[in-house]
């Protein structure tokens, strides 16, 4: 798997399935004996037993099992990629549950593709320099990558978590003149606003446009990965960024115009 393989219904079993009939494969040891000849910290274990000793060895040396892993698979190795969605499946079940997660997608099945998707993202972008505490920062990367808005601070203290919440506080960021608009006027009135202040592209816009106002429903998204060439996963991805990106410019107008005013 990869991080733009498409993640279906059941996305959790199926890593499960594919790690059962990989881990023992004569590929995955003649993997594993190249993989402890680079990297001390996989010796003495069974490729097998790694995601269990990922959550069970002393903090120090569970940080250099993940980090070899880490590293392996950002070298293409995706088996290595696997054991760790392995290891850190207890904390896929639990973000799929997270607020932030919830706060983007309403079916089950979609919040555990993109949480796995968040998973792939923590494993393709974690800084090798960072050595120590490896568990706990990488567990902080899912968690910014499955829930980017949960903790992230709007205006007097309020939070937003999908793009709904960007509707919510659109009339505050962007005048608006026309009283409280609909969901759809409020979605198209900060777009104009960040294509007039440059936050984002006409690629990205159209996008975003097309995300949450032509292509409301699973199977219309569906469609609209399709004709972008890219997974449902990927497509996901890539407007939480453009999300993300355009948060950002909300925030930082919101707390302007809270400055002004004190």
């Amino acid at each position: 798997m990869s991080l733009n393989a498409t993640t279906t219904r059941n996305a959790l079993p199926q890593i499960h399935e594919e790690w059962a009939a990989r881990r023992y494969s004569d590929g995955a040891r003649h993997h594993f004996d190249q993989w402890t000849a680079q990297y001390p910290a996989l010796r003495g274990y069974e490729l097998a037993e790694i995601p269990f000793r990922v959550s069970t060895l002393p903090r120090g040396e569970a940080d250099a099992v993940l980090h070899s892993l880490i590293s392996l698979s950002q070298d293409g190795f995706s088996l290595a990629g696997l054991c760790i969605l392995e290891a850190f499946s207890p904390r896929i079940v639990r973000l799929v549950d997270h607020t932030g997660v919830q706060g983007q997608f309403t079916d089950l099945n979609d919040r555990y593709a993109h949480v796995i998707v968040a998973a792939w993202e923590a494993i393709s972008t974690y800084n090798l320099a960072l050595t120590q505490k490896v568990v706990a920062n990488f567990a902080m990367n899912m968690l910014k990558y499955a829930a980017p808005y949960s903790d992230r601070k709007i205006a007097k203290h309020e939070t937003c978590t999908s793009g709904d919440d960007l509707q919510q506080h659109i009339h505050t960021a962007i005048d608006t003149k026309s009283g409280t608009p609909t969901a759809p006027a409020q979605v198209d009135a900060i777009l104009t606003w960040a294509q007039e202040n440059q936050i984002l592209n006409s690629e990205g816009i159209h996008l975003i446009r097309s995300y949450y106002l032509t292509h409301t429903t699973h199977v219309e998204r569906l469609d609209l990965a399709s004709l972008l060439g890219i997974s449902r996963d990927a497509l996901y991805q890539r407007v939480h960024r453009l999300l993300s990106r355009l948060q950002s410019a909300v925030a930082a107008h919101i707390k302007q115009d809270n400055n002004q005013d004190l």
